[in-house]
């Protein structure tokens, strides 16, 4: 005797809990061509499909399939069978981020199951189980948290009850990241950890994808990105295998993510392009209109301000389209950002007020208090205090009836800003113990506890300039190498670039010149590897304005000028505001250098390689001897410093210099270029990557041969690949 339908599909319903998805769709076929199935066993085998088609990512086409099952098993009044439906609709439209309208569906189904039970008096409690889960999702991506936090537990402890392995894994990963990873961790990792190893139980390779990717967000969420990455990693490598583009996508995502932390900016935007095609192939609109975020953050850091504004607003259009109430307000707050580094103080507060609105509407407090924070800057900044004490009172009102202690971190800073915008010795006084008890507290967020650092380092370089007491200096330079320490661990780039240019007006103040130099060349390069392009600019712009005042500093170290004299030259105060609230570096249009002339020497003086980016009438040979002449005061020195880069001036011209395995090289322009330092190390590398053309130089450089015409040749197009192009 054969086997049952019953029998039949609940060995399909074993096949897709262990993940056999080819094996499971292989026999819904058979089983659909058996010509007498019945409709409604027809119809139970249509939403296994419709399930398969879910986990492999392909969302529209199982919303498709659920929406025709639940239209044939309405007219055969197949009643479990609509309801079962109902939840795959609403399973496929909260992944294609529709939540609104999967709302909708979750009311319906609620109606569905409440006329069933009462007319049918039939057993729905694995339905009821699977709606409350989804209902949990939507309520969480529609701002409706109290939904979440009742639908969640109820849909555990359902599954539970029935064991279902599979479904209650979903529903606990879904709790873990309801979790505030600072508030309750401990609980979010117990959560996590019980499903990985239920899934691992199970053998479902798509599903463990799915818990490595939750753990890993955890992880990062508390700043462990290594790990984070481990799991990432086993996850991106399950979903290449079974070939799922909406789980390669997540992978990226996060792994894009992961770049975007560790200052990696190049390689988040590439991963988050990947992403945007990925979410377009397969339909999903919300994440391909999510990703624009990530997209608009990535310009913004690197000071492209406008390409960050314009991303920011398509992503606008394509939330609102959505009506994804978290995600415009989210978009609001970024665009406020943007006008705020743009120094657009007035329709920073707009947006920032619109977001606001919303997140008070969603009853979102944690990210009120965000808002309510960044506002009280800014109206400070515009010099509106009555403004800035308004919402700081409602920041307060937020922080006494919130649990969660970064609130109390944000008021504390909050009041600080507001206090040392007095001039009243006691508020600033307050301000500083305010600023210290979030430093000395336990660090809940990097970004609030390094903006507690910034506005005490402020306060203290006041302090110093008034009473010029080397006590107050000592504890400053103590501040900054604690803000250039987290900058390390964290992996902050920006930070560490930032911090570099702290440290160099510590230097001057102590007449190093020569190491403040060092600092701000190390600045420039972290930030242009990186492609912080504003912040590279303003850091070259401090570079030159050394360069241009150097004989002022020698003149003052001559005569041991006094602390007043040095404080007034640097610009420390200037660094500390453009850090302060993390506002941006906005990218001025860029005028391109003039480039000159290119040497590479020997430690002797002796040139291996010319090249004049200008003809001879625009470059006299006296120029050119003054070029030299310069370079040979230096090399000696130069090269008790390798990989040093140093930067001269001679008459209108600039000359850069960088020593590499024993070969100086000298980029010399005319006009002003943030970006000559990373043109001139382009070009080393680019020679030293070239075994047989460093080789030739080296040879060149031991002895009275010149180099060969076609290595010259070879040299030439690089430098002009390099510096011309």
């Amino acid at each position: 005797m054969g086997q049952s339908l019953e029998e039949i599909y609940s060995q399909t319903e074993d096949m897709i809990v262990k993940g056999d998805y080819i094996s499971a769709l292989n026999v819904i076929e058979k089983t659909e061509q058996i010509s007498d199935i019945p409709l409604g066993s027809k119809l139970k085998f249509q939403l296994l499909k419709a399930r398969i088609l879910l986990d492999l990512g392909e969302y529209q086409k199982s919303l498709v399939l659920s929406i025709n099952t639940f239209q044939e098993s309405e007219i055969i009044c197949e009643r479990v069978t609509m309801i079962d439906s109902k939840i795959a609709v609403i399973a496929s439209m909260r992944h294609l981020g529709q939540f609104k309208e999967a709302n909708k569906i979750v009311m319906e189904a609620e109606i569905l199951i409440a006329e069933t039970e009462e007319s049918y008096k039939a057993d729905l409690k694995l339905q009821k189980a699977r709606l409350l889960f989804n209902k949990g999702i939507c309520g969480r991506a529609t701002g409706n948290q109290d939904v979440t936090d009742e639908s969640l537990p109820k849909s555990i402890e359902i599954f539970e009850i029935l064991q279902n392995k599979t479904e209650l894994c979903d529903s606990l990963e879904a709790k873990a990241m309801n979790i505030d990873a600072g508030k309750d961790n401990r609980l979010a990792i117990e959560t996590l950890m019980k499903s990985l190893k239920i899934r691992e139980e199970i053998g479902n390779k798509q599903r463990l994808a799915n818990t490595y990717n939750r753990i890993g967000a955890n992880a990062s969420q508390l700043g462990l990105d290594d790990e984070a990455l481990d799991y990432y990693m086993k996850g991106l490598e399950i979903a290449k295998e079974l070939k799922i583009k909406d789980l390669i996508a997540i992978f990226t995502l996060n792994m894009g993510n992961i770049s975007a932390k560790k200052g990696q900016l190049a390689k988040a935007l590439n991963s988050y392009l990947e992403v945007q095609q990925l979410s377009k192939s397969t339909g999903n609109k919300h994440m391909s209109a999510a990703i624009m975020i990530n997209i608009a953050d990535i310009y913004l850091r690197r000071g492209e301000i406008e390409k960050a504004l314009e991303y920011n607003k398509l992503t606008l259009k394509e939330f609102e389209e959505l009506n994804f109430r978290q995600g415009i307000a989210a978009i609001l707050r970024n665009v406020g950002k943007v006008y705020y580094t743009k120094g657009n103080l007035e329709l920073a507060s707009t947006f920032l007020n619109e977001s606001l609105s919303i997140r008070k509407e969603l009853n979102d407090i944690s990210s009120c208090a965000e808002i309510l924070y960044n506002l009280v800057t800014i109206y400070l900044d515009e010099g509106l205090l009555e403004q800035a004490k308004d919402y700081h009172s409602q920041l307060e009102k937020i922080k006494k009836r919130s649990l969660l202690p970064i609130t109390n971190h944000l008021y504390s800073i909050s009041e600080a800003r507001l206090l040392k915008s007095t001039p009243r010795l006691k508020n600033r006084v307050k301000a500083e113990e305010l600023l210290r008890s979030v430093i000395e507290d336990d660090i809940l967020s990097h970004t609030i506890t390094i903006d507690a650092y910034l506005l005490l380092c402020e306060l203290l370089l006041d302090e110093l300039k008034l009473l010029g007491d080397k006590s107050v200096l000592d504890e400053l330079t103590e501040y900054i190498e604690n803000l250039f320490d987290i900058a390390k661990d964290q992996q902050s780039h920006s930070l560490l670039a930032k911090t570099y240019l702290l440290k160099s007006q510590l230097a001057l103040i102590n007449f190093e010149v020569d190491k403040a130099k060092g600092l701000l060349s190390q600045a420039q390069f972290i930030a242009e590897e990186k492609e912080l392009h504003g912040l590279a600019y303003n850091i070259s712009k401090e570079y030159d304005n050394l360069v241009n005042h150097k004989d002022d500093w020698i003149l003052l170290a001559q005569k041991n000028a006094p602390l007043s004299e040095r404080l007034a030259l640097i610009t420390m105060n200037d660094a500390l505001q453009t850090m302060i609230g993390n506002k941006g570096i906005a990218l001025p249009e860029i005028i391109q250098e003039e480039p000159v002339y290119l040497l590479i020497q020997n430690d002797s003086g002796k040139t291996i390689f010319t090249e004049k980016f200008q003809s001879l009438t625009k470059l006299d040979g006296a120029l050119i001897g003054g070029f030299i002449a310069a370079l040979n005061s230096f090399v000696q020195e130069l090269f008790h410093t390798p990989g040093h880069i140093e930067r001269i001036k001679h008459q209108d011209y600039t000359l850069v210099l960088k020593i590499h395995e024993g070969l100086l090289f000298t980029y010399i322009y005319k006009g002003q270029s943030y970006s000559s330092i990373k043109k001139l190390s382009n070009f080393v590398d680019s020679l030293s990557a070239t075994p047989d053309i460093w080789k030739g130089l080296h040879k060149s450089s031991g002895s009275p041969k010149m180099l060969n015409a076609e290595d010259l040749l070879t040299i030439q197009k690089i430098s002009e690949t390099c510096f011309v192009l």
